[in-house]
């Protein structure tokens, strides 16, 4: 992905950040932080730096609490685009050796495991 982004001037942490606020506007610092596992302090500067250059626009609440939800700008939608073709072509190099039945074979286990582990309680055991 770094590879595939390095054109786009985006790191792979600021390119999930634009991602994630394209699919959920108006998240504040702590709740990015959270979504992706790091310290806020981390999402601090990714914030700081996507503002910076245009990409997203954050304002403070008016009822005047601390948290500046961060959204889009016009350009940072462009750069999901951007993002996005970036994605689909590394996902078309990883792919690229297997016949059709077989990326519908790895779509179909991925979706399970994804499943499990959204169905599964945290620290129980998965019998392995």
């Amino acid at each position: 992905m770094e590879d595939a982004l390095k054109d786009s001037g985006l790191t792979v942490a600021q390119a999930n950040v634009l991602t994630e606020l394209a699919y959920s506007p108006g998240q504040s610092n702590a709740q990015l932080a959270r979504v992706h596992s790091v310290t806020p302090q981390t999402m601090v500067e990714i914030l700081a730096l996507l503002e910076h250059r245009g990409l997203i626009s954050r304002t403070a609440k008016p009822e005047g609490a601390r948290a500046m939800p961060a959204e889009l700008t016009k350009e940072g939608g462009a750069k999901v685009l951007t993002v996005h073709l970036a994605m689909r072509q590394v996902e078309g190099r990883l792919l690229s050796s297997l016949s059709k039945e077989e990326v519908s074979s790895l779509r179909r286990l991925l979706e399970y495991c994804l499943i499990a582990i959204e169905t599964q309680q945290p620290g129980s055991d998965s019998g392995q």
